[in-house]
């Protein structure tokens, strides 16, 4: 999944705030979503971050790598134009939905 970098994601350093990273991830994993049968029936648990640099304007279009694993999603932030240049690692632990 590509993500584009707007002004909007900016924050007064003038970059990515870091609670855009767990959006994008959120993002990806709706994209997966619609693939992968546990995440239909599960709830965000728990978001594990690593931040490795800020990303800025110029490193627009981010790329968001997902692999999808039972009872979790990782995420790969990297510059699309770059794929080396590595801005965040997250993992997103699902748990089942309670009825």
């Amino acid at each position: 999944m590509l993500v584009e970098i707007t002004p909007d994601y900016i924050d007064f350093n003038k970059h990515v705030n870091n609670t855009n990273y767990v959006v994008f991830a959120e993002r990806a994993a709706v994209n997966a979503q619609k693939r992968i049968a546990f995440l239909k029936k599960a709830r965000l648990k728990r978001i594990q971050i690593a931040y490795k640099r800020a990303a800025t304007l110029e490193d627009s279009p981010l790329s968001i790598q997902t692999k999808v694993v039972p009872g979790f999603t990782e995420h790969r932030i990297v510059s699309e134009n770059n794929q080396n240049m590595e801005f965040a690692r997250l993992r997103l632990n699902w748990a089942r939905k309670e009825r």
